[in-house]
C-alpha cells in the first residue's frame, strides 16, 4: 500500500529532525522538478542538499540524487520525483 501525503511529511520532518524554524536556507539551482525542463534557481533548506534526503515541493516528494557544490555560483542540485499528490 502507497504512503499517503500525511505520512510523507511526517516520515520528512520526524525522521529526519528538520526543524522549520532553525533552517537555512540556500539558493540552489533545481534540477529535475516535474514539468520543468530547465534548472529552476529557489531557496531551499540547507539539509536538503544531501545526496538521499527527501522533500516535498508544489505537491510532488522529491529525492536528491546529486549535489554539486564546487565551482558554481549557486549549488547544483539533481533530483528524482519520489511521488506526485493529487491536489484535494
Amino acid at each position: 500500500m502507497g504512503k499517503t501525503k500525511e505520512d510523507t511529511q511526517k516520515q520528512q520532518t520526524l525522521g529526519s529532525g528538520l526543524n522549520q524554524e532553525t533552517e537555512e536556507n540556500i539558493r540552489v539551482n533545481l534540477h529535475g522538478l516535474s514539468g520543468e525542463p530547465e534548472a529552476v534557481q529557489v531557496d531551499i533548506p540547507s539539509e536538503n542538499l544531501v545526496e538521499g534526503s527527501q522533500f516535498i515541493y508544489n505537491n510532488v516528494a522529491y529525492q536528491v540524487t546529486r549535489t554539486i557544490l564546487e565551482d558554481v555560483e549557486h549549488p547544483l542540485v539533481y533530483l528524482m520525483v519520489l511521488d506526485i499528490f493529487a491536489d484535494s
